[in-house]
C-alpha cells in the first residue's frame, strides 16, 4: 500500500517525526564524514605549499645556500608525499568504512539463532500436513507465537509414483500471527478447500487478510493453530511483481529450458506478443535493473508468464489485474486464467465483481475471518447488509460532527473572501533574471559564510607577502 496506507489513516504527522528523526541520525553522518573528507582536500591542496615554506625557511635560517635544482627537487618530492598522506590514505579509510558495514551485517547472521531440527516425539495441538510429488520425508520443529509451546509441522512428501495425485488445498480452523506482540491474529478460523481445476475468488476491504492467507499457503506466515493440507507443485505471483535484471526471456523462463511452442502460447495469452515487438531486440531485450524499462503493467505480466511456464499445479494469483486496465485485464482473465490454467487450482485475490461473478468459489474475509464463502449471488447480500451497517455508522459520525463542520464552513468562507482581495497573479508577472557576470558581492559573500573579516584580510596580507619573498628567494 506505501503511502496510500499513510494517508488514509491519517498518520502523516507519526510518520514525519520517524522519518525526521531518522534523518537526523543521517545528516549526523554524513555531516561527520564530509569533515573528513573536507580535511583530507584540504590538506591536498595546501600541505605541499606549507612544507615547501616551513622547509625553504628552515634551511635558509641554518645558512645553507639554495640553488634552483635543489628548490625543484624539494617541491618534486614534497608533492610526491602529499599524495602518499593524503589521497593514498583516505582510500584506505573509505574502503575500512564499507568492510566495517559488511562485517557488522555478516555478524547478525552468524548470531541468528539457528532452527532447532530435531523431530518432538510428543503430538502437538498443530499439525500441518505437505503431501505432494519427488519429495522425501521430511520433519520439522517450529515454535507456537501464541501459547509458547512448542508445534510439530510434519512434511509428508512422496517419491513420484505410477498413480496420479490430484491436486487439492485444504485449511481447516487456521489462524496465523505475524508477531508475537499482536493481540489480534492475522487470520481467525478460516477454512477453505480447493480441488483440481476449481478457480476460487478471495475478496475483501484493504487489510483483511487476503494476502496473508496466501502467504499463510505458501508457508511464510506463522501458524498458530489449525490443519493445512497441499498437495501439488505451487507457482505465486505476487502483487508487487518482481523481475530481475536480464532479459525478458530470461525472466519468463527463470532458468528452465526453452520450448517455442509453449512459451509463444503462454506469450499471446499473456498479451505480451505487442509489447514484445516494440522492443528494438524482442524478447532478447535487457530490461535493466528492476526492469527499468518496462511499465507497472508489463512487470505484473512477465510476472504472471513466468508463473505459467513453471507449469505447476496450484497457482496463488495475488490481485494481478489491478496493475492493468480493463481490457488487458479480460484479456488476462479469459486467455490466461480461465483457459491456459484450465484444470488448475486457481485461488485469485481481486476486486473486480464481473471476476468474481465468473469463479466456482467466493471467499469474504474482513479483519482476518471469513464473512461468507459461497456463489456470488449471496455475497451479493453480505455486500448490501455490510453497505447499510456503514451508511448508519457514517450518519452517526455526520450528525455528531455537522454543528463544528457548519462553524468551520462559515470561518473558511470569510477567509477566503478576505483571502480573495489580496490574491495577486503570478501568471501576469515576469520573471526576474540576472544578466552578466557573477558580482564580487557574491564572493566576499562566499568567503565570509566560512571565515571572520579579520582572519580573511590577515591570510590575503600573509599570502601576498610571502608570495613576493618566496620569488625573490627562489630567483
Amino acid at each position: 500500500m506505501g503511502i496510500r496506507a499513510v494517508k488514509m489513516y491519517a498518520w502523516e504527522w507519526k510518520f514525519r517525526d520517524l522519518v525526521a528523526k531518522i534523518r537526523r541520525k543521517e545528516i549526523a553522518f554524513i555531516r561527520y564524514r564530509g569533515f573528513i573528507v573536507s580535511s583530507i582536500y584540504a590538506l591536498f591542496f595546501t600541505s605541499s605549499a606549507f612544507a615547501g615554506f616551513i622547509s625553504i625557511t628552515a634551511l635558509l635560517i641554518t645558512g645553507i645556500p639554495l640553488r634552483p635544482f635543489q628548490v625543484f627537487t624539494l617541491l618534486s618530492a614534497l608533492s610526491n608525499i602529499r599524495l602518499a598522506v593524503t589521497l593514498h590514505i583516505a582510500e584506505p579509510l573509505r574502503l575500512l568504512a564499507d568492510a566495517k558495514t559488511a562485517c557488522a551485517r555478516m555478524q547478525r547472521l552468524f548470531e541468528t539463532k539457528s532452527i532447532d531440527l530435531s523431530q518432538q516425539e510428543k503430538q502437538s495441538l498443530l499439525k500441518v500436513y505437505f503431501r505432494g510429488r519427488k519429495y522425501k520425508s521430511r520433519s520439522v520443529r517450529i515454535e507456537s507465537f501464541r501459547s509458547g509451546k512448542p508445534a510439530l509441522i510434519s512434511a509428508r512428501k512422496l517419491e513420484a509414483t505410477s498413480q496420479h495425485i490430484p491436486s487439492q488445498i485444504v485449511l481447516e480452523r487456521v489462524s496465523c500471527f505475524w508477531s508475537q506482540r499482536l493481540e489480534c491474529p492475522t487470520l481467525k478460523n478460516v477454512s477453505l478447500m480447493a480441488t483440481n481445476g476449481q478457480l476460487v475468488g478471495i475478496t475483501g476491504p484493504v487489510g483483511s487478510g487476503k494476502t496473508s492467507l496466501l502467504m499463510t499457503i505458501l508457508e511464510e506466515l506463522p501458524v498458530s493453530s489449525g490443519q493445512i493440507s497441499c498437495i501439488g507443485k505451487i507457482a505465486y505471483v505476487p502483487q508487487a511483481p518482481w523481475v530481475f535484471s536480464g532479459t525478458l526471456q530470461d525472466n519468463i523462463l527463470f532458468g528452465r529450458d526453452f520450448d517455442q511452442l509453449k512459451y509463444h502460447q503462454i506469450i499471446e495469452a499473456c498479451d505480451l506478443a505487442v509489447d514484445i515487438a516494440r522492443f528494438p531486440k524482442g524478447d532478447l531485450t535487457e530490461i535493466g535493473q528492476r526492469g527499468v524499462i518496462l511499465s507497472g503493467g508489463q512487470r505484473a505480466r512477465v510476472s504472471l508468464a513466468r508463473a505459467i511456464y513453471s507449469d505447476a499445479d496450484i497457482y496463488l494469483l495475488d490481485d494481478p489485474l489491478s496493475a492493468v486496465d480493463s481490457k488487458v485485464g479480460k484479456h488476462l482473465f479469459d486467455k490466461c486464467i480461465k483457459e491456459v490454467l484450465a484444470g488448475r487450482i486457481r485461488i485469485l485475490v481481486t476486486h473486480q465483481l464481473h471476476v468474481l461473478q465468473e469463479t466456482d468459489y467466493i471467499i469474504m474475509l474482513e479483519n482476518g475471518s471469513v464473512v461468507y464463502e459461497g456463489a456470488y449471488s449471496g455475497m451479493e447480500r453480505v455486500r448490501s447488509k455490510q453497505a447499510q451497517s456503514n451508511d448508519t455508522k457514517k450518519a452517526r459520525v455526520q450528525q455528531h460532527y455537522a454543528k463544528e463542520e457548519s462553524e468551520q464552513e462559515t470561518a473558511i468562507k470569510s477567509f477566503a473572501a478576505e483571502e480573495q482581495n489580496e490574491r495577486i497573479d503570478l501568471e501576469e508577472e515576469d520573471e526576474d533574471r540576472m544578466v552578466g557576470t557573477v558580482k564580487w558581492g557574491v564572493y566576499w559573500k562566499y568567503l565570509r559564510a566560512a571565515l571572520p573579516v579579520v582572519l580573511i584580510v590577515s591570510l590575503a596580507v600573509f599570502f601576498g607577502m610571502v608570495q613576493g619573498k618566496w620569488m625573490r628567494t627562489v630567483s
